[in-house]
């Protein structure tokens, strides 16, 4: 979940409050020079990223220099946090390393094929990919203890997309589930303690984020395929976390979502035509005036929608996957084949 609540030189500079200018405003980056950006998250003080030549970063929210806190490792491509640790998965491994800065540890090795990470105060949870030396090609749904070389648990074998995971009271994923209580293509609902997963909400989908009451999912957009079974439409739903109250946030999106977040109000993604939007929880547009322009050639965010329903854009950038992530008063992101880690106002 990218969600905050819970070196190189960077422009820095105070943000205006987005929707009180006329004028275009300006965001200075937080970081340039930021290639190849794998997943992006922080806490509220440093949003923290991994890139594909093997760096776990991070930098203030206010700006500052860069920090690396682990280097040297194979690909690293998820992350998370808890109150002292970043944590990151990738090449079979998970590690972490003190935010402050210190020596890194491997927490849990020869776990192939290691997707989506998540860590409460007790536990790191993650998932694995089918076929990934897991005995009957099944994916796994892992839990263990936050120290080297604890006891892993498996907490569900079955088919299940590796690549996302949300942490709610509960462990939200999708899944193409088949046992003899829980059968049928999902987003599926997990007791942290493991048991019978429970349908939330059915549907084809790819990736999953959650944040207070509401839990979002993206996927086949399920009204496009009725029309045209060739459809390769996608759309967000959200709903309570119990799989209650859905809503479809955004409908006959053209590009995949690679990202997604949300707070109290909105949802947040990416998708990989290299656009960046917002949209409510209730689907309603947010009220946006004014532009904004970055200052490096890797994104740029125009005039946006003010609309009364559906997402609007607030940056573009070159295609392919993006990361989001939000606190308290800002949106972050950044793009894979992009330059920078980029901020602005939330809406």
């Amino acid at each position: 979940m990218n969600h905050f609540f819970p070196g190189t030189l960077v422009l820095a500079a105070a943000f205006a409050a987005l929707g009180c200018q006329n004028g275009p405003l300006v965001t200075p980056a937080l970081a340039l020079g930021q290639l190849n950006v794998t997943s992006l998250t922080g806490d509220g003080n440093n949003v923290y990223w991994t890139t594909g030549d093997g760096f776990v970063r991070s930098i203030s929210t206010n700006g500052g220099v860069v920090a690396n806190l682990a280097q040297g490792l194979v690909a690293p491509a998820s992350i998370a946090l808890d109150n002292d640790s970043v944590y990151w998965a990738g090449n079979g491994t998970i590690g972490r390393a003190p935010k402050a800065g210190g020596a890194t540890e491997v927490l849990f090795d020869n776990e192939d094929g290691v997707g989506a990470l998540q860590v409460d105060d007790s536990y790191a949870y993650w998932l694995r990919a089918p076929g990934e030396g897991i005995v009957d090609a099944a994916g796994q749904v892992r839990k263990a203890p936050k120290a080297v070389a604890a006891a892993v648990q498996t907490l569900l074998s079955d088919s299940i997309d590796p690549k996302a995971l949300a942490l709610n009271g509960s462990l939200y994923f999708p899944a193409d589930v088949s046992t003899p209580l829980a059968t049928g293509t999902a987003l599926y609902q997990l007791p942290l303690t493991g048991g019978t997963p429970v349908a939330a909400v059915t549907g084809q989908f790819t990736s999953v984020a959650s944040y207070g009451g509401s839990i979002c999912s993206t996927g086949a957009d399920a009204q496009a395929l009725s029309l045209d079974p060739t459809s390769g439409a996608q759309a967000i739903t959200c709903t309570a976390l119990d799989g209650t109250n859905p809503t479809i946030v955004a409908s006959g999106l053209a590009s995949i979502v690679t990202s997604l977040t949300l707070d109290d109000t909105n949802v947040y993604f990416g998708t990989a035509d290299g656009t960046m939007s917002v949209v409510g929880l209730d689907g309603a547009s947010p009220v946006m005036t004014g532009s904004v322009t970055s200052p490096d050639s890797d994104t740029i965010v125009g005039p946006t929608s003010t609309g009364a329903s559906g997402p609007v854009v607030f940056a573009t950038g070159p295609a392919g996957v993006a990361s989001v992530a939000v606190d308290i008063t800002q949106v972050y992101w950044a793009h894979t084949n992009g330059n920078a880690i980029l901020a602005m106002p939330k809406f």
